[in-house]
């Protein structure tokens, strides 16, 4: 890891909706925090003491001062996405609200749920969490099929561990 690397870790925003599932994001530019996020906000120092931890997923960036930071249940990421798509199959593999994988072809597609499995491995370690993104629209914030989503699997991680009707923050770009 190099020094910038190790910097920007440090310097990180992390968010820990509940005891040991820390979400990080980057914070070059403003973003608009609920309440809940900013009770949530843990102080980085913190991890100078314990050594740096590496993140599972992509860390999200603020692409305008229009994005923000958003609660939601990881069932309801998944419904948001499946929302778009009313009339047709869901992008990708998602699974209906029951399910025991949501983001995978089927409970017994084992190339998914290794990489699942892997996430809550690293989430027990006390890795950081990516937060998951979503893209979009509108001032509902609707997800709409041209729009893009990052996390599904660590949602379907969260909701392996128990999280599924917990509201966890989800990072929202904002297209207009």
């Amino acid at each position: 890891m190099t020094f910038e690397e190790a910097w920007a870790v440090v310097k990180m925003p992390i968010l820990e909706p509940q005891p040991g599932i820390r979400f990080g994001y980057d914070s070059l530019e403003p973003v608009k925090l609920p309440q809940q996020a900013i009770d949530d906000m843990i102080v980085s120092d913190r991890f100078l003491d314990a050594g740096l931890y590496p993140s599972i997923g992509n860390i999200p960036y603020a692409w305008n001062n229009r994005d923000a930071i958003k609660y939601m249940t990881p069932d309801d990421y998944f419904d948001s996405i499946a929302s778009a798509h009313p009339s047709e199959p869901p992008p990708r593999f998602l699974g209906p609200r029951g399910r025991k994988f949501r983001w995978t072809h089927s409970d017994d597609d084992s190339f998914h749920k290794k990489r699942i499995e892997r996430i809550i491995e690293g989430i027990k370690e006390g890795k950081i969490i990516g937060m998951p993104e979503l893209q979009v629209s509108g001032d509902n914030d609707e997800f709409e099929s041209e729009n893009f989503q990052e996390g599904g699997h660590r949602m379907d991680a969260l909701r392996q561990m128990g999280f599924a009707d917990t509201p966890v923050p989800v990072f929202l770009h904002r297209r207009r």
